[in-house]
Parts: C-alpha cells; sequence; structure tokens
C-alpha cells in the first residue's frame, strides 16, 4: 500500500482540487456559454434516448427534467431565461426529431400487408423506394374460398403520410390471371405516386364481404406506427425532412415544451412560497421586537410571585431578563445585572 506524507494530498485529493477548480472557472463563463453547455446535453441525452427507446413517452418527461437540473446547476435560475432556454431546447428537438424519422424513412424495414382472417395477404410493393416519375408495383394475393367466389372492388388505396391534410388515392387492381388459380387470386396495379412519403393498404369484396389487408405488426421504431404499410418512398432526405419537420415540432413544442413549463412554474412557485414564508417571518420578529423596545422597564417589571400571592414582606418584583425575585427599590439586578429605571 502507498503511504503520503501527512501534508502531501493523494492522487484523489488532486483529482479532486482539479475537479472543483475546473468547475469555478467554468462557473464564471458569460451565460451564453453556459445556455450552450445546457443545450448541448440536453441533445445529447435526447439523441442517446431514441437511440435506446425511439420516440418512447418517457423522453417526453425525463428530457425536460434533466435539462431543468442542468440549467439549475449552472445558476441559470430566472424564470425568464428558463422559459427562453426551454424554447431553444424545443427548437433542438424538433430538428433531432425529423432528423431521427427521416433516416428511419429512408431505411423502411420490409412490411407486408395482410388482413386479420387471412384472405388478403402478401400485399406489398415494389420498389420500396424511387422518385415520382418510378413505376411502382402494388401486388396482393387473394385466397378464395371455393371456385366459384367473386372477388369486386380489389382496390389498393395509396395515402400521403403528412402531418396534416394527406390524401387517399384509390386503384383499381387487376387480375394477373398467369399468376392465378381457383385457390388463389393475384392482382395488381402499377403507378407512380406524386408524394415522397405514403401509406398503403389494400381492401377487397369477396361474395358479398369486405375485407382489409394493413400491417399487423408495425414496427416498434416507427415514428408514426399507423395501420397501414409505410412506403413507397423517395430516396430524398430533404423531401422527407421537409414531411417530418412538422412532427418534430409538435414533438418539441407540445410534448416537451409544456412538460418544462409546467415544472419551471413549479420551482417559480415554490421559491415563491418560500419567500412569502421568510419574509412573514421576519416581519413577525420585527414586529415583536417593536413592541419590546416599546416598553419602559418600569413597565416590564413583574410582581414576585410572594407578592402576587399576598405574602406580606417589601415590595419586590420579576426581574424580566433572569426570572430572579428583586427588592422593590432595587436599581441593579443581583443576579444578571440588569439595570432599573
Amino acid at each position: 500500500m502507498t503511504k503520503y506524507p501527512h501534508n502531501m494530498p493523494t492522487p484523489a485529493q488532486k483529482l479532486e482540487a482539479k475537479y472543483k477548480a475546473l468547475v469555478e472557472r467554468f462557473m464564471k463563463l458569460p451565460i451564453i456559454a453556459k445556455i450552450g453547455v445546457s443545450l448541448g446535453v440536453f441533445a445529447a441525452l435526447y439523441a442517446l434516448l431514441m437511440l435506446a427507446s425511439p420516440f418512447s413517452c418517457l423522453i417526453n418527461l425525463v428530457v425536460p427534467l434533466v435539462l431543468l437540473g442542468v440549467l439549475w446547476k449552472l445558476n441559470i435560475q430566472s424564470i425568464k431565461h428558463l422559459l427562453v432556454v426551454g424554447l431553444l431546447g424545443s427548437l433542438v428537438i424538433a430538428g433531432l426529431y425529423a432528423d431521427f424519422a427521416t433516416r428511419y424513412y429512408l431505411d423502411l424495414p420490409a412490411e407486408v400487408a395482410g388482413s386479420e382472417d387471412g384472405e388478403l395477404f402478401d400485399g406489398i410493393v415494389t420498389p420500396v423506394y424511387g422518385t415520382s416519375e418510378t413505376l411502382y408495383n402494388f401486388t396482393v394475393s387473394v385466397r378464395l374460398p371455393n371456385s366459384t367466389s367473386v372477388v369486386t372492388n380489389m382496390t389498393v388505396v395509396v395515402g400521403d403520410l403528412r402531418f396534416y391534410g394527406g390524401i387517399g388515392h384509390n386503384y383499381t387492381m387487376s387480375l394477373a390471371e398467369s399468376e392465378s388459380n381457383e385457390t388463389i387470386a393475384k392482382y395488381y396495379n402499377v403507378t407512380t405516386v406524386p408524394h415522397p412519403l405514403n401509406l398503403f393498404v389494400f381492401w377487397a369484396n369477396i361474395d358479398g364481404e369486405w375485407y382489409i389487408a394493413g400491417n399487423q405488426n408495425p414496427s416498434s421504431k416507427s415514428p408514426l406506427p399507423t395501420y397501414g404499410v409505410e412506403g413507397p418512398a423517395y430516396r430524398d432526405y430533404g423531401a422527407i425532412a421537409a414531411v417530418m419537420l412538422p412532427f418534430g415540432l409538435y414533438a418539441g413544442f407540445v410534448n416537451i415544451y409544456p412538460v418544462f413549463g409546467i415544472l419551471v412554474l413549479m420551482v417559480w412557485w415554490l421559491k415563491r412560497a418560500r419567500k412569502m414564508r421568510i419574509d412573514s417571518y421576519q416581519k413577525s420578529v420585527a414586529e415583536r421586537e417593536k413592541d419590546r423596545a416599546g416598553v419602559s422597564k418600569d413597565e416590564a417589571k413583574v410582581p414576585s410571585l410572594a407578592k402576587a400571592m399576598g405574602a406580606g414582606g417589601e415590595d419586590s418584583f420579576v426581574c424580566s431578563e433572569c426570572g430572579a425575585d428583586v427588592p422593590g427599590e432595587a436599581k441593579v439586578c443581583p443576579k444578571c445585572g440588569e439595570k432599573f429605571d
């Protein structure tokens, strides 16, 4: 075991001293630098949580709480400053959310549409990626109950995936006779899609009964898990990011900022309540001191217990300072030395 002289700091103490010096230097930085560091920690934490558990609701609570804690530790405690930094943090969240969602849609997992009862299955689109000029082939297989079954209104519905105002486009599908038989019928439709990000489902009427094929097992990593199969999409980062940005703004200013604002208001109320308690206590103490200072020494004389009980003897009173019995003619308390007027 290594021994160190009593006057020589250990490596741990040296490290602690360096850490404290670094913290002290950092705390002297301008507030803009502190805010920048806080937002950096905020963004790093959000990114890590998104990688660990994409689009989890828990992120909406953990991230604002950590941001407030970091700001408070850096002595950024003004309510106005906190709310402004929260707005900046929400913008950071919007950008990060849009980036994560865009990258997800640029690498879509293979998904197949099917109905719950299995009458419609193997519904896919090829290719998954392309441009506005690409011809996308939608295909689906139909399991026929019997050789006389009639399939009508075989349709693929391709919907624009956007924050608001998405439109569904219905395309009638044709029978691929060469790939069909008495038990399985295969349908297709070849078309372009005008929007960079889409969803699709199939629906058909078989012997008078309607069936819908969507995604029965949506990916847990999807930013917008829906019933439809995700795709086709343009392999264009800018085009997809433009679609995802409104979702990012929603995540930042509806999911994150209100939680942060509530936490800040709670801190403000606790500070205000504490100040009210302190002010009330100080006012009470000041009033007691004022009342006490206004009472003369003669008025403060309290009759002794013996006199109060009617016992005979010379006049006496109780010292207001120490409680000792003092003769009536005394000018000074014989016990504590308090002077009387």
